[in-house]
């Protein structure tokens, strides 16, 4: 489900924003790429610049789900790029 923000949302998109910068500065610092993949999601939902995550740390986690048996934490992170990624391409 795609968010629209009311007008007069600015200044909470810009507070958005900054939380989600926040977010993913922790998800990188703890290696959570579940929280990371999720925040990247959140980001292209919200219509925002996507975070300097490089393409290399994305693959793992689709890779990781297709080789080894069945993940939830890393399914659930590859359907979370899978579905960035969809929404960029639409954008």
């Amino acid at each position: 489900m795609l968010i629209h923000a009311p007008a007069g949302f600015g200044k909470s998109l810009e507070a958005a924003s900054r939380r989600l910068d926040e977010g993913a500065e922790i998800a990188a610092t703890l290696s959570l790429p579940r929280l990371t993949a999720r925040i990247e999601n959140e980001r292209t939902r919200w219509g925002l610049r996507p975070t300097a995550r490089p393409p290399a740390q994305r693959e793992p986690a689709a890779a990781a789900s297709a080789s080894s048996a069945v993940n939830g934490f890393l399914e659930m992170t590859a359907d979370l790029d899978e579905d960035t990624a969809i929404r960029t391409l639409l954008t």
